[in-house]
């Protein structure tokens, strides 16, 4: 059965803001005074550098790329300079105190998830790219004026929106208790159904021939998971398969399978309405401000001229 080290799916995630702006294989070999030029003004080496150093620090591993540099700076532009302004009149102001706690924080969780917890390697980094306290501070401040922002252009979604949204995202309202054998050929699993079916021990035939340590000496059982966390063949058969019953083995990506459902619950629309509603909010609010950033990036005439290398 997927157990959360092997079969999981990458659940690695950013903000909508962050998706925009973090970018990989982008360098600094920037000496122009002028990096790009755009309807109602321009963008100086310094400050593209500064941000260009911001993206290294997120992405450690990167590697000079003169196309991600321009990406990166019509991003910043579009952001930091055509989208920024208008967030700023229509969001309260950031208490100092508050983002000062914010970007604490912004950092800490970069020290954990990119510098393996280690405060003195990612202090070095900041200092190899000659970045500065209030730099990140002034980043974190315009992330999250823009995603203040993107939650204003989110007014109402209606009831058969989130019905709708309801039924076709049944998984993660669904609570499911299995048991699987996981073997490696077609034929053995078909041979270790038909005995299931005429009355073999889950028990024993699991602890025989199950390739997953996680539960060939539980029976092959896992209680009360959620198939969200499945790879997918995996979850559409947990979901689909009639309770109680022994079925047709599946194959997938990491061999061939033989599953019982032993219980399927799937909890009503009017108890997760909240949480249908926090999930569209957020897929409407990323939908609403990348068809603005699409729309401003289009009309800027942003024109980028980096040295060559």
């Amino acid at each position: 059965m997927p157990n959360k080290t092997r079969f999981h799916k990458s659940t690695f995630a950013v903000t909508m803001v962050s998706a925009l702006l973090v970018l990989a294989g982008c360098g600094t070999n920037v000496s122009a005074a002028t990096v790009a030029t755009y309807n109602g003004g321009t963008l100086s080496q310094p400050e593209f550098e500064t941000q260009v150093h911001i993206e290294q620090l997120l992405n450690p591993t990167m590697t000079p790329s003169a196309t991600i540099q321009t990406d990166i700076a019509k991003q910043y532009i579009v952001l930091a300079r055509l989208l920024l302004p208008v967030a700023q009149k229509a969001v309260p102001k950031m208490k100092t105190s508050v983002l000062h706690q914010d970007t604490l924080q912004f950092e800490k969780n970069i020290i954990s998830g990119l510098y393996s917890n280690n405060s003195t390697t990612f202090n070095q980094k900041m200092q190899s790219l000659k970045l500065t306290e209030a730099d990140l501070e002034t980043y974190v401040q315009e992330q999250l004026t823009l995603s203040s922002y993107a939650q204003t252009l989110v007014k109402t979604i209606p009831l058969s929106e989130q019905q709708l949204y309801y039924k076709n995202n049944l998984e993660q309202y669904t609570t499911i208790t299995e048991q699987a054998i996981l073997v490696k050929s077609q034929s053995l699993a078909q041979s270790l159904a038909n005995q299931l079916r005429a009355g073999a021990s889950w028990k024993t035939l699991a602890a025989k021939y199950s390739q997953d340590p996680g539960s060939a000496k539980n029976s092959g059982i896992y209680t009360n998971q959620n198939p969200t966390n499945w790879v997918a063949p995996f979850a559409q058969h947990a979901m689909t398969q009639p309770i109680g019953q022994v079925g047709q083995p599946f194959n997938s990506t990491y061999g061939w399978f033989v599953m019982r459902v032993i219980s399927r619950t799937t909890q009503p629309f009017s108890k997760v309405q909240s949480s249908v509603m926090s999930a569209l909010v957020q897929q409407n609010e990323k939908s609403a401000f990348l068809a603005l950033y699409n729309q401003k990036l289009k009309t800027a005439n942003i024109k980028v001229t980096l040295p060559k290398a």
